[in-house]
C-alpha cells in the first residue's frame, strides 16, 4: 500500500469583500451604538456615541479609507453579482455618512433645550463634556423619558434625602470611572 499525501487545502476564509463588510459593520456598531441597538445589535450597549471632534475626525478618516478600498483596491471582477450590488449600496452609505460628518456637521450644531447652557458653559471652561449630555441635548425626543426617570429617582419621595442620593450617584460614577 502506498500513501500519497493529498495537497493541504487551506480552510475556507471569507473573501476580501465579506471580511470588509464584517469589519465595516462591527466598526459602525462600535461608533454608533444607539443606531446598532435600534437594528438589534447589542454588542456595544455599554457605550455612547462619541461626538468629540477627535472621534468625528477619526470616523471621517476611517470612512475615506473604506471608500478608497471599495472603489479602488477591491477586485470587483471576483465579486458575485449580489456582492457587486452590495458594494454599490455600501458605497452609497459611506458617502452619506461622509456628507453628514464633513459637510452637514449635525454633530457640531448648537445644542438646544435645557442642557444647552450647561454644555456651552463646560465648553467655555474647557471641561470635558460627559457624552450622555450630548444625547440629552441633541436628541431630546429620545432622552426626555430618561431625564424624567432620573429626576424621579433622584428627587422623588424616598427614604434617602436627595443630597444623599446625589452622593451615592457621584460615588458610583467615580467607581465606574465615569464623569458625573
Amino acid at each position: 500500500m502506498c500513501l500519497v499525501p493529498l495537497a493541504a487545502r487551506p480552510p475556507e476564509a471569507p473573501g476580501d469583500f465579506a471580511a470588509f463588510v464584517d469589519r465595516y459593520l462591527d466598526g459602525f456598531a462600535m461608533r454608533h451604538p444607539a443606531i446598532a441597538a435600534g437594528n438589534g445589535l447589542h454588542a456595544h450597549d455599554d457605550r455612547l456615541e462619541d461626538f468629540s471632534p477627535a472621534a468625528i475626525a477619526a470616523e471621517i478618516a476611517t470612512l475615506k479609507s473604506q471608500r478608497t478600498f471599495l472603489s479602488r483596491q477591491l477586485d470587483t471582477t471576483a465579486l458575485t453579482l449580489d456582492e457587486r450590488v452590495d458594494r454599490r449600496i455600501l458605497l452609497g452609505i459611506i458617502d452619506g455618512w461622509l456628507l453628514e460628518q464633513e459637510t452637514l456637521k449635525n454633530w457640531q450644531r448648537n445644542p438646544t433645550g435645557a442642557r444647552a447652557e450647561a454644555i456651552e458653559g463646560m465648553r467655555a471652561a474647557g471641561v470635558p463634556i460627559p457624552q450622555i449630555m450630548h444625547l440629552f441635548a441633541y436628541k431630546p425626543d429620545r432622552t426626555d423619558h430618561l431625564a424624567a426617570f432620573t429626576q424621579g429617582v433622584m428627587r422623588g419621595p424616598s427614604p434617602p434625602l436627595p443630597g444623599q442620593r446625589e452622593l451615592i450617584a457621584a460615588l458610583t460614577s467615580k467607581l465606574n470611572q465615569c464623569l458625573f
